[in-house]
């Protein structure tokens, strides 16, 4: 297994640890404050942000592997790509649930902490791995 396999598949173990720990964190919170309207924003950002994770790794993967000198350029238009899918995602709910203001602000406020923990994630991460030389350029 090579460095950039490893470092592929860590960041996959940690995003989907991230992933499942906002849901179960807001599991507990709609639990705890006897709000059901965030169960199915929960569930939608848990699966939108589990597949984007897999895509934007193996994108890495691939960047990685064929031209590593170019993964500053794939760093910014990854998270711009991310950030646009994730509007479009934020739009689809927003215009889904129109007639119901509560579930509009359930299904952004928690699309949005599922956002930002993954903006955050993306840039700890691979900021470790860049500054620890780990990939062979």
């Amino acid at each position: 297994m090579t460095n950039i396999d490893k470092i592929s598949r860590t960041y996959n173990k940690i995003s989907l640890w991230v992933v499942s720990g906002l849901t179960l964190a807001g599991l507990l919170v709609t639990q705890a404050l006897m709000r059901s309207n965030f169960i199915i924003p929960l569930v939608v950002s848990a699966v939108f942000y589990l597949v984007i994770n897999i895509f934007y790794g193996k994108a890495w993967k691939a960047i990685a592997s064929s031209s590593p000198n170019s993964l500053g350029k794939f760093y910014m238009a990854g998270s711009m790509a991310k950030m646009f899918v994730t509007l479009m995602a934020v739009i689809i709910g927003a215009v889904a649930w129109r007639n119901n203001k509560e579930m509009i602000v359930a299904f952004v406020s928690v699309f949005v902490t599922f956002y930002l923990a993954n903006l955050i994630l993306d840039s700890v991460y691979f900021f470790k791995v860049e500054k620890n030389n780990k990939i062979n350029k």
